[in-house]
This record gives structure tokens, C-alpha cells and sequence, in this order.
């Protein structure tokens, strides 16, 4: 393991000893912040990181973390597929960012998972992709960010779902 995977398996661990569990729901998977003791929405964007290690590591750990991760972000997650910032907080659009992780994690490791997180990571990824494709165009207020990470959103699961819809709207959007 090289320096970086180090430090990333550093700050893996201390989010494994930060996460809730057998508490109950809705904070089971979340992640205690100690600065401002929220259970922030993002956290979803450990999944990636955590299975990256498990894959490199085998240490069950991180896959199981990963595993109650997605439990937790399945708690913020509407109807409509998008998923909210936290529980205190129903910006939508950070969606796009929680769809960057699901995707890659996928697209590197789908091999390394068992078959129901793998088709529940794909399934999550697809309502993702479908609200960002419904929700974010040019026009909607928002930040520019958004616009980017959502033409990245489109043109990755436009690949991945071979969906020419979502690859013309990522066109459309990179060159807004």
C-alpha cells in the first residue's frame, strides 16, 4: 500500500469507529460529526472510498460499512430518486455528486461486490440518473457546479445504461 492509500485507509477507519450503528434508524449508517454533531447526507460519498479498501484489503470492514452507508443514504433518498443534502436540509441537486460516487464504485469494483449491493448500488445509480436527467437543464437555478457535475452524471450513466437521452443532455449541458 502507498502513502496515499494509506492516509486514505487512516481516514477510512476513523469513519468506521465514527459510524452509528445498532442504534436504530434514522442515524444507523450516518456518521457522527463531532464538529457540529449533524448526520450529514453526504456521507454517502464514503461508499466509494470504502470499497476501494475492501477491495484492496478484503478487510470486511469497509464493505460492511460501505453496506450501511447506502442504508442510511437510503433514508434521505425521495421518491423522485433524488436524495437530500441531510435530514435537516432538502437541497436536492447534491444528488448528482452522491450519483459520481455510485458510478464509480460500479464501474471499478462491481467484481468485488455481492450480487444484491451491486444491483442495489445500480439500481440507486439509475433513480439518480433519471431525476438528474428530469431535474437538472439548462435554466434551473443553481450553481455551476451542479450544471458540470451533472453533464459528468449523464455522460457516465449514459455509457453505463446505454442511454442516448442522458448522453445528448450531458452534450447539451458541457457545453452550456
Amino acid at each position: 500500500m502507498n502513502r496515499y492509500e494509506k492516509l486514505l485507509q487512516q481516514w477510512c477507519d476513523a469513519l468506521v469507529d465514527l459510524q452509528i450503528k445498532n442504534y436504530g434508524a434514522p442515524h444507523d449508517g450516518a456518521f457522527l460529526c463531532r464538529a457540529c454533531t449533524v448526520l450529514h447526507g453526504r456521507a454517502d460519498n464514503a461508499i466509494f472510498p470504502m470499497v476501494y479498501l475492501y477491495a484492496k484489503t478484503r478487510d470486511v470492514k469497509y464493505l460492511d460499512c460501505a453496506k450501511l452507508t447506502l442504508q442510511f443514504q437510503g433514508r434521505l433518498r425521495r421518491k423522485d430518486g433524488a436524495v437530500y443534502n441531510d435530514g435537516q436540509n432538502f437541497w436536492k441537486p447534491i444528488t448528482v455528486f452522491s450519483a459520481i460516487g455510485l458510478y464509480k464504485t460500479l464501474h471499478y469494483f462491481a467484481e468485488d461486490l455481492d450480487r444484491d449491493f451491486r444491483e442495489c448500488l445500480k439500481n440507486r445509480l439509475h433513480e439518480m440518473a433519471e431525476w438528474v436527467y428530469d431535474n437538472l437543464y439548462i435554466g434551473v437555478h443553481t450553481n455551476i457546479n451542479y450544471y458540470a457535475a451533472a453533464a459528468s452524471v449523464l455522460a457516465l450513466c449514459g455509457g453505463y445504461f446505454s442511454c442516448e437521452k442522458y448522453r445528448e443532455r450531458s452534450r447539451k449541458l458541457l457545453h452550456y
